[in-house]
């Protein structure tokens, strides 16, 4: 009945949803660095001080 509103309100549910899912993934992947380089430094023990 209203083929643009539809194509509106669909539109901007993708965007949100693509949005939400970008949001996620960078979560996600800075988590799995966090937990990587908590790793790294546990096993090989690096220091800030050195030069």
């Amino acid at each position: 009945s209203h083929p643009k509103e539809a194509q509106r309100l669909l539109q901007n549910f993708e965007d949100k949803t693509m949005q939400n899912a970008q949001t996620l993934a960078r979560r996600l992947t800075n988590n799995i660095i966090t937990t990587m380089t908590y790793r790294t430094d546990m096993k090989y023990h690096f220091s800030s001080t050195q030069p």
